[in-house]
């Protein structure tokens, strides 16, 4: 539900008359490569080095951009080289105070900095009237906002024609993702497409459609063969085999189900849920959820039906947050939680019943050891123990 799809792509595009741009004069085939960085970040300090090189390797074909996003908190300081960096502009001087703060060693303080720009031959007078400009201030909290706009939380993050790179900082790697041979396409439309938040629900109605149709069809005996087909685990004294469709159903759905309580909690501790009382309608809806259709089918189905009750109780929560996810910012915040913890009540009642009133071959030993697990995770989360190592 988060906008994770809008963060992964450039919200603000690139302008010349705006931004900073470094090459990009080739006339076809320029990749654009947007840099939101802190002049004292070391990560970014060694970036510099593998950038230079794609620029000696490209030439014109790359535009480079520079956007600030100064970490005053972790990088004291850092503010300050960023409009000394813009006031040095003002004199067409931007791209050797960048360079040259990049090559300063650290620490890089006040003093240093009026030192590198005298050093690139900016005009000291002019620089230290331009660094009480207003103006020059806003530039770079107009370029803090945009990345925080985009999703940036540290330095550096770096966007790609227009696509945050969240590939390897190598000249390897990187040149590969600029280069854009087939492979690094797909990727990178893959990774933007896995960040759309109806993604999940696009893949979901998908697989559902396409599974129906395998099911009706001519395919029907491919499709029991493959989903019947058993794929094991060996290990040294035993292992594991499993036919397909119990791995979906009983692996995969058990991560599933992680995740959306994990989500369920967040909405519980720091979300719209943090509210007990909020928290218990859409629990009492579940509740009534399940109570009410058990109550209609036993209404309607005597004799040898009658066991199948717990069948309409059931709601199916993937298609739930499927469909949610579709609809996205369409629905109201509220209204998104209160179906997704709706939804997981009603499937954790659903799964109690089976378990209480459709009991096979009850394992004491597994539901014990359950316990156990569930006890130590309480224990480590009042123990405040976050890590599996100090």
């Amino acid at each position: 539900m988060s906008a994770q799809g809008e963060e992964v792509r450039l919200r603000r595009p690139v302008d010349p008359e705006r931004d900073h741009v470094r090459g990009g004069g080739a006339e076809r085939d320029v990749v654009t490569i947007v840099v939101f960085g802190d002049y004292l970040c070391p990560y970014c300090r060694r970036l510099r080095h593998v950038l230079d090189r794609l620029r000696q390797a490209l030439g014109e074909r790359m535009a480079y951009v520079f956007r600030h996003f100064p970490n005053e908190r972790a990088h004291p300081g850092a503010d300050f080289a960023s409009r000394a960096a813009e006031a040095a502009g003002r004199q067409h001087k931007f791209w050797p105070m960048h360079d040259a703060l990049y090559r300063h060693e650290l620490p890089l303080e006040e003093e240093q900095v009026l030192e590198v720009a005298r050093a690139a031959g900016v005009d000291m007078d002019r620089l230290a009237r331009d660094l009480e400009d207003g103006e020059i201030r806003q530039r770079v909290d107009d370029d803090l906002a945009d990345g925080r706009r985009n999703g940036v939380t540290a330095t550096p993050t770096l966007f790609v024609d227009g696509l945050r790179y969240d590939g390897a900082w190598d000249f390897y790697s990187m040149l590969e993702a600029l280069e854009r041979p087939v492979a690094a396409r797909l990727q990178r439309s893959a990774r933007a497409f896995a960040n759309l938040p109806a993604s999940a629900g696009l893949v979901l109605l998908i697989a559902a459609a396409a599974a129906l149709i395998c099911a009706n069809t001519a395919l029907e005996p491919y499709y029991r063969l493959f989903v019947g087909a058993p794929v094991g685990v060996s290990l040294p004294g035993g292992g594991l085999s499993l036919t397909v469709g119990a791995w979906f159903s009983e692996g995969l759905l058990a991560i599933f189900f992680l995740l959306v309580g994990l989500e369920i909690r967040r909405e519980m501790t720091a979300g719209a849920l943090t509210d007990r009382r909020a928290a218990v309608l859409p629990i009492v809806a579940a509740v009534g959820g399940v109570l009410a259709p058990a109550a209609i089918y036993l209404a309607l189905n005597r004799g040898p039906t009658a066991p199948g009750w717990s069948v309409p109780t059931a709601t199916d929560i993937a298609f739930t947050l499927g469909i949610l996810a579709l609809l996205g910012r369409r629905l109201p915040l509220g209204l998104r939680v209160f179906v997704a913890a709706l939804a997981v009540v009603d499937d954790i009642l659903s799964m109690l019943t089976l378990a209480v009133f459709y009991p096979r071959a009850f394992e004491a030993g597994w539901l014990l050891a359950g316990a156990v697990a569930v006890a130590a995770m309480v224990a480590l989360n009042r123990s405040r123990v976050y890590a599996g190592w100090p």
